[in-house]
């Protein structure tokens, strides 16, 4: 059995997928690391290869593809085990929270049978446990009178409380990880920082290792110790979340956290948005040189015709730009979900 002394340790992780236009590579050479009790942020923007990764790791991805590299979880890789091995792990040592709660949950059945099953599935225990277990975590989770929210079917609740449904499946067998894959995307502002504050209360009460997917560098400003920046499917930047923020590398990373809300900086009326301008490689095409270059206001010829490698800026800060050293520092910013 391979160790590494993490609880997630994923190296050269590639997916790809065979389609009608040929084979299609969504994760290039991705690697990172998570430990017991750390919360671990991937971000960047939708098709970067974000929630593959996510998918890569939970078995949950299509048959139709091929996965290299090694997926390490407590020191056995994922990738070698068959789909009944994968089924005793998930959810019940690896859980992960879906971004449309509606889509997550079954519609005909109640909140209650779909939590009381998922324990079921997992540990040796009755139904009268199983379901004062499952009271308990609806409680847990924030849903007041739980022991009637049991009873609810899904859309009878609203979308918060669809959420915390869902976090209290993921969350019912105690799993060391949870991979949350844009969990605040459909909600409401304050519902968003509710749902946040409740996966770090959870987290600090349970001990498990958190990986959040995300978009919004303001929503990792609450939450993350480490940041890992995907963009076409790789690494363009890693290091632990102050780093990121106080001294920003990759360009991709400076105008990801240009976009987040700034409290220092409140916008004017009538100000536009800020925006990246064009849109995310697509997968399928070949590209030469940087992936990001077309839409980099800082990029000059060479970038699009040489291939940058992820380099060490600093002490665990990795960076994958061939202009980084010339780039001048980035302003700290005081950002806001």
């Amino acid at each position: 059995m391979m160790t590494s002394g993490h609880l997630l340790d994923i190296q050269n992780l590639r997916v790809q997928f065979t389609t009608r236009r040929g084979v299609v590579t969504a994760v290039h050479d991705m690697s990172f690391t998570l430990d017991p009790g750390e919360t671990l942020c991937l971000i960047g923007e939708s098709g970067s290869g974000k929630s593959v990764t996510g998918l890569a790791i939970t078995g949950l991805l299509p048959k139709e593809r091929v996965c290299s590299g090694s997926v390490l979880f407590n020191g056995r890789n994922l990738l070698d085990l068959g789909d009944r091995q994968m089924r005793r792990i998930r959810g019940k040592e690896i859980a992960m929270v879906f971004q449309d709660a509606m889509s997550a949950l079954d519609p005909v059945h109640t909140i209650g049978k779909q939590i009381v099953e998922t324990l079921m599935a997992h540990e040796d225990i009755t139904y009268r446990a199983a379901w004062d277990a499952s009271v308990e975590m609806l409680g847990l989770v924030g849903i007041p009178d739980p022991k009637q929210r049991m009873l609810s079917y899904p859309h009878e609740l609203s979308g918060g409380m669809k959420q915390r449904a869902v976090i209290a499946i993921a969350l019912i067998c105690r799993p060391r990880l949870l991979i949350a894959d844009e969990p605040t995307t459909a909600l409401d502002v304050t519902i968003q920082a509710q749902i946040i504050e409740l996966l770090r209360a959870l987290q600090s009460r349970l001990g498990m290792a958190l990986l959040f997917v995300t978009h919004d560098l303001g929503v990792v400003a609450e939450i993350a110790d480490k940041v890992v920046v995907v963009y076409g499917g790789r690494v363009v930047e890693a290091a632990k979340a102050a780093s990121i923020y106080e001294s920003p590398r990759m360009p991709y990373t400076r105008a990801l956290i240009d976009l987040a809300p700034h409290f220092d900086r409140p916008r004017p009326r009538g100000e536009r948005l800020p925006a990246i301008p064009g849109s995310v490689p697509d997968p399928s095409v070949q590209l030469s040189g940087c992936a990001f270059a077309p839409r980099c206001s800082e990029a000059e010829s060479r970038c699009t015709e040489i291939a940058p490698s992820l380099e060490e800026a600093s002490a665990r800060h990795l960076v994958r730009c061939l202009r980084w050293r010339d780039l001048a520092p980035f302003p700290r910013r005081e950002l806001g979900a």
